[in-house]
C-alpha cells in the first residue's frame, strides 16, 4: 500500500519549524512528505520555477497541512493560501494546524486543529 503523501505550507520564515512539523507527521503517521521546498529543493530555482516546483508537488500529494496565525495578525507574503486553494480546488483533504484564519476554513475537506499534536492524535484515532 502506498504511503499517503502530504505537503506543508506555511510563511517561508517559518520553514524550520514546518519541517519539524512535516517530521513529526512522518513519524507518528507513516505519511511521507513531499514538499520540496521544506528540504531545499527550490535552491538555485527563478521564482516561476519555484512557483511551478510548488504546484506540481501540491498535485502530487493527498493531503495538505497549511499552519494558520491568528486572524488579524500582520504576515507579510500568502503563497501558503494559494497552496491551501489550489489543493481545495483539486478536492484533497485539508489540514489548519493553528486558528481559523479565514472562511475556508471552514470548507467540508477541512478540518482545524490548534496544534499538530491534535492532528496526530486525531488522524491516529481514524487509521
Amino acid at each position: 500500500m502506498a504511503r499517503i503523501k502530504f505537503y506543508t505550507a506555511s510563511l517561508f520564515s517559518e520553514k524550520e519549524s514546518s519541517l519539524a512539523l512535516a517530521l513529526q507527521v512522518e513519524d507518528n503517521l507513516g505519511w511521507e512528505s513531499n514538499a520540496q521546498w521544506l528540504k531545499g529543493g527550490e535552491e538555485g530555482l527563478t521564482r516561476t520555477q519555484i512557483s511551478n516546483l510548488d504546484l506540481t508537488d501540491i498535485e502530487e500529494t493527498d493531503r495538505l497541512i497549511i499552519v494558520s496565525h491568528q486572524r488579524g495578525t500582520p504576515k507579510p507574503g500568502g503563497g501558503r493560501w494559494v497552496e491551501f486553494g489550489y489543493a481545495l480546488g483539486q478536492g484533497k483533504q485539508c489540514y489548519v494546524v493553528g486558528p481559523y484564519e479565514n472562511v475556508f476554513c471552514h470548507s467540508a475537506l477541512v478540518k482545524v486543529f490548534p496544534t499538530v499534536g491534535c492532528l496526530i492524535s486525531d488522524l491516529k484515532g481514524a487509521n
